[in-house]
């Protein structure tokens, strides 16, 4: 389980915390807020990125936004994790050890996986954002180029 930090920004996370723990079976009550913040559904993550300083801050910043993140290391791990969980959102970067960016949007590609993934990546030859974008990506940025507040808000409308 993703470790949730305190004290959220707005009200929407702290909603959509509550309503993870009463799905969780953390919490029960029968009033009608109740049974209306437990449909809510908290988008669940997968942050696939090599640099350990970027993807804890990644994780800790979609956190506090609300959101559930699984962090992986390499593209050989993301993989696995894919194929073992369910996700709403993969967060991709292109240069990993084991098994490539390339190599996984390949693969989920072939699979027929139709997990919607941003690409977070140093590359910013416009060749690169192609290949992602034509094996499935459906965003692209340079990590340089952005803020992880604007991270937050493109996973918002993703």
């Amino acid at each position: 389980m993703a470790q949730f930090h305190s004290p959220a920004r707005t009200l929407v996370p702290r909603l959509q915390r509550f309503a993870y723990a009463m799905r969780a079976g953390i919490l029960t009550g029968g009033s009608q807020i109740c049974a209306i913040i437990k449909t809510m559904s908290i988008k669940k993550i997968l942050i696939a990125e090599d640099e350990h300083p970027i993807a804890n801050a990644l994780s800790l910043k979609l956190q506090s936004a609300g959101y559930e993140t699984v962090v992986v290391y390499d593209g050989e791990a993301a993989i696995s994790q894919i194929k073992s969980d369910k996700f709403d959102l993969i967060l991709l970067d292109l240069m990993m050890p084991k098994k490539d960016g390339f190599a996984v949007l390949e693969e989920l590609k072939k699979a027929k996986i139709t997990i919607p993934i941003i690409v977070s990546t140093n590359l910013s030859q416009e060749e690169d954002k192609k290949r992602a974008l034509s094996l499935g990506a459906k965003d692209y940025f340079v990590k340089s180029d952005i803020t992880l507040s604007e991270i937050v808000e493109k996973i918002k409308y993703a």
